[in-house]
């Protein structure tokens, strides 16, 4: 079986777009609209083997929640999904494995 995603990004189409778009080469995602709502279902068990964040979300950001994930102990990788590019120095200190650019493309 393939890893299971979250998706984590307050762009309804982007989010339906990625989300079936990974979905159709076997992945399982869970997706949220905010970052909120993903942080919610960590805490209370749920869990992943990724979750990919948009890095601007209003209320939290991708940092934001990345931050309050580690702080309450939940290992998830965490890639950043960003549509600017900028901020990109730091992602490491910030716990981010990698930058992916928005729009994404999906290979096998």
């Amino acid at each position: 079986m393939m890893s299971h995603l979250l998706l984590v990004d307050d762009d309804d189409l982007f989010r339906e777009s990625l989300g079936l778009n990974l979905i159709d080469e076997g992945y399982e995602v869970t997706s949220f609209a905010s970052g909120s709502d993903a942080l919610a279902y960590l805490n209370h068990g749920g869990g992943a083997d990724v979750m990919l964040l948009d890095w601007r979300m209003p209320n939290l950001t991708g940092l934001d929640v990345l931050r309050r994930m580690r702080g309450a102990g939940p290992r998830t990788s965490a890639e950043r999904v960003d549509a600017t590019g900028e901020g990109l120095r730091g992602d490491h200190e910030g716990g981010f494995r990698r930058t992916l650019t928005n729009p994404a493309r999906v290979t096998s």
